[in-house]
């Protein structure tokens, strides 16, 4: 049987009123009868680990849910190419990291694209990444990871986390060794054109860009690209999906 999490009166009404915040009434309203919708339908259970708040209860954070397209505050030239947010599921989120490999994390910069609310960011800072940035353009979500990442940076001070609101197309990536995180943020045609702006800030350099892609549909456009596919499969299910990729530079030899 699955544990279930008890939440508190008090603690649903400081949720609902952080929600409201965030959403304004007619998003507030929406959000309430998607979930409705959701639990009628049983859809639920396929997504119980979106909503499961374990690991907020643990580290005193709020990153547990979704936010629906139409609730985010992207730009109206973007809005068909971006996806919703959802929480990223601890467990998965390790075992990617894991299956990496790396001799040293703390060698690597680890860059969140759709950060959301933070939850992987803090899932990096606690698997041994040092420099931890996250990507996100919806102000509202931005406002949420930077307060998680305060109030976890209370008790965890080993990491440094940058959050940068800006929209990653137009993101100036590091030229360091890098792990990108993805958990499908957005369509096929903003993946490359993401891709394409870190591959230019590379370009020339010699340092290791490893990709873990969660929920990854448009894992073809990265590898018409040039990268190599170091692993693909599922986590636990078959909609626990992933591939791991990593950049090869082209021959700048003539």
């Amino acid at each position: 049987m699955a544990d279930v999490t008890i939440i508190s009166p008090n603690a649903l009404s400081a949720r609902a009123l952080r929600a409201l915040r965030r959403l304004g009434p007619r998003g507030f309203i929406r959000l309430c009868i998607y979930n409705l919708k959701l639990i009628l339908s049983g859809g639920y259970r396929d997504h119980r680990y979106v909503y499961d708040r374990s690991f907020d209860q643990q580290y005193g954070v709020d990153t547990a849910g979704t936010v629906a397209v139409q609730d985010l505050e992207a730009p109206a030239e973007l809005r068909e190419q971006v996806h919703r947010y959802e929480a990223a599921e601890p467990d998965f989120v390790n075992f990617l990291i894991d299956r990496i490999g790396l001799a040293s994390r703390v060698d690597y910069l680890f860059i969140d694209i759709g950060a959301g609310k933070g939850r992987v960011m803090l899932l990096a800072a606690l698997a041994g990444f040092r420099q931890v940035i996250g990507v996100e353009m919806d102000s509202g979500l931005a406002r949420s990871a930077r307060d998680n990442i305060e109030r976890f940076g209370r008790q965890h001070h080993d990491a440094s986390f940058a959050l940068v609101e800006a929209d990653a197309t137009s993101f100036a990536f590091p030229p360091v060794a890098t792990v990108l995180f993805l958990n499908n943020p957005f369509d096929a045609e903003l993946i490359d054109k993401m891709l394409e702006g870190l591959e230019r800030a590379h370009a020339g350099g010699t340092s290791d860009v490893v990709l873990l892609y969660m929920h990854s549909l448009h894992a073809e456009v990265i590898r018409a690209r040039g990268w190599e596919e170091l692993d693909r499969g599922v986590f636990q299910t078959r909609r626990q999906f992933y591939s791991i990729l990593r950049w090869l530079r082209p021959d700048t030899e003539s």
